[in-house]
């Protein structure tokens, strides 16, 4: 498995700290705020994310799967810089330009540095940032952005971290394949529906789960009226799920880990930043409602879950009765 950074001799090193650079140089305007860094953040992730993903699907078996650090890092770098060069350009031809322009320039040096597959992969990695900071930015395309959230989420955290520290393991597995499987599908089974209804309650307010993607309005519908955190719960689930299908101790660490910095010190970070946005509504629901563990019992919460309620997603007003706040979970 390639986790090393054993390709990134000086052609690579070039092409990282070249984009770094070229970012760094676009962020240094004051056109920039921190909204368009928080997309261009996102799009380098999700660029990251699908050039590790199709290299590996261009290496050869015997050394599958692969999780190219140098591949990751360059498209990251090109695709934050193209980002924030297209939102200095004052023209929409000359944003297209310049993402043209990091596509071409980046599937053209890999492939002379490396192979021209991984030049291809890297190419359209680039591509997707551009399409999803777009998206985000013109607040379009809403299945598009659903499923860039969750593919990306997905693909990150319970496969390719999961694989990329194992392979520095070397160890055996901790949980065998035949007892690893079932326990994957259950933890699957639970995210699921949490995953489901959440992110249908966030799209109803108008937003995702993306955190730089939030909804018009606070979420009071749905499964939100029983737990604060639904989504953060299921993204438990579903790295518990990708963690113990490693079946190494490096995986089960890291998603003892996850578990810990989500449920703790990110949740509390995200609700005094509720608070401090919405005052003492959001104050009195922390209070009222669960974070994980709902207080009704199933068979009254059911149909709540998956049915809305009436004006569950009106505008908050400083007079408002007690409401769900906006949270990544």
């Amino acid at each position: 498995m390639n986790l090393s950074l054993g390709r990134a001799d000086f052609p690579w090193l070039v092409l990282c700290y070249g984009g770094a650079f070229a970012a760094a140089t676009a962020a240094l305007s004051k056109r920039l705020d921190g909204r368009d860094a928080r997309r261009a953040g996102r799009a380098a992730w999700c660029a990251a994310w699908l050039s590790v993903t199709l290299v590996g699907l261009t290496e050869p078996w015997r050394s599958w799967p692969p999780v190219n650090l140098s591949c990751a890092f360059v498209a990251a770098a090109w695709t934050a810089a193209a980002a924030a060069w297209a939102n200095l350009a004052r023209r929409p031809t000359t944003a297209a330009a310049i993402w043209s322009l990091a596509v071409a320039g980046v599937g053209v040096a890999v492939g002379c540095v490396s192979r021209w597959p991984e030049g291809l992969a890297l190419a359209i990695a680039v591509a997707f940032g551009g399409l999803v900071e777009r998206a985000m930015r013109r607040a379009v395309w809403l299945p598009f952005r659903l499923a860039m959230y969750w593919a990306s989420f997905v693909g990150t955290f319970a496969v390719l971290i999961p694989i990329a520290l194992s392979a520095r393991d070397q160890a055996p597995r901790w949980c065998s394949a035949p007892h690893a499987a079932p326990i994957a599908v259950i933890l699957l089974l639970a995210a699921i529906p949490l995953a489901v209804a959440g992110t249908r309650a966030l799209v109803a307010a108008g937003g995702t789960p993306e955190p730089f993607d939030p909804p018009a309005f606070l979420s009071r519908a749905g499964i939100y009226a029983h737990l604060r955190h639904p989504i953060q719960l299921a993204e438990i689930l579903i790295v518990g799920s990708g963690a113990v299908l490693v079946g190494t101790r490096a995986s089960l660490a890291f998603f003892v880990l996850f578990s810990c910095a989500l449920a703790g010190p990110i949740r509390l970070l995200e609700e005094r930043a509720l608070v401090a946005r919405f005052g003492p509504s959001a104050a009195e629901y922390r209070r009222a409602c669960p974070a994980f563990v709902p207080r009704q019992t199933w068979y009254r919460g059911t149909l709540s879950i998956w049915r809305d309620r009436p004006n569950a997603h009106a505008p908050l007003r400083s007079d408002a009765p007690v409401a769900t706040p906006r949270s990544r979970g």
